[in-house]
C-alpha cells in the first residue's frame, strides 16, 4: 500500500490509484495475477483482487470537513460489503484517537454521552 503519493506509475506498471492519486495498491511482482480491479473513480480508496483477497488502499486528508469524511467512510463500507471473499483494508485514515496512541482525540470518534432519565 502506498499513501500520500507524490508520484505514481501506470496500471500497466502495477500501480492502482484512487481518483485523487493519494492511495494506491502496488503489485511489485509482475507474476502475481490481479484477477479483478476496482474502478479508479473513487476518491480516497482503490482496490484490487489478488489470490482471492480484495485488497484496499485508503487515504483521507485530515484537512477536510468531518461530513466529507463520513461520506468517504460510507462509500468505503458500501464497497467492502459488496466483496464476495476475504478483504484486507489498509491505509491512512487520519483519525486521531488514544485507542492507537494519539494524544489527541477526534470528537466525532468519542461515543455520545449517556443520558439517564431522572
Amino acid at each position: 500500500m502506498v499513501n500520500e503519493l507524490y508520484r505514481s506509475k501506470s496500471e500497466e506498471e502495477g500501480w492502482f490509484c484512487d481518483n485523487a492519486r493519494k492511495a494506491a495498491v502496488v503489485v511489485i511482482n509482475p507474476n502475481m495475477p490481479v484477477t479483478e480491479i476496482g474502478p479508479g473513480v473513487d476518491l480516497g480508496f482503490r482496490w484490487i483482487c489478488v489470490g482471492g483477497i480484495r485488497i484496499y488502499s485508503c487515504y483521507w486528508s485530515p484537512n477536510t470537513h468531518f461530513n466529507d469524511y463520513e461520506v468517504f467512510l460510507d462509500r468505503l463500507e458500501w464497497s467492502i460489503r459488496r466483496a464476495t471473499g476475504p478483504v484486507l483494508v489498509a491505509g491512512d485514515f487520519n483519525a486521531k484517537s488514544s485507542e492507537w496512541g494519539d494524544p489527541r482525540e477526534d470528537l466525532a470518534l468519542k461515543p455520545p454521552p449517556q443520558t439517564h432519565p431522572t
